[in-house]
């Protein structure tokens, strides 16, 4: 979702102006296809049953943040915790 946003916000910037049909159409062409992938990423994680999800790693609550989250860290619920 986040790159659509981007996507959006990059091609109603008065700065780019200057921006080709083409490229404009390539960055709205590429950002939905990110959020596409993102929405299949939740969506075949969500199917899986827990013990499945044991065995790759994640929980169910990691869920969003792997699918929409493009750093290598995740972020784990027991992880946030400040002391």
């Amino acid at each position: 979702m986040e790159c659509t946003v981007f996507a959006i916000t990059l091609l109603l910037s008065p700065d780019n102006r200057d921006m080709s049909l083409i490229e404009r159409v390539r960055i709205a062409y590429d950002a939905f296809r990110a959020d596409r992938s993102q929405r299949r990423t939740v969506r075949d994680l969500s199917k899986l049953d827990d013990y499945m999800l044991k065995d790759i790693g994640i929980t169910r609550s990691e869920i969003m943040s792997i699918a929409y989250d493009s750093s290598t860290e995740r972020m784990r619920g027991h992880d946030n915790r400040t002391a």
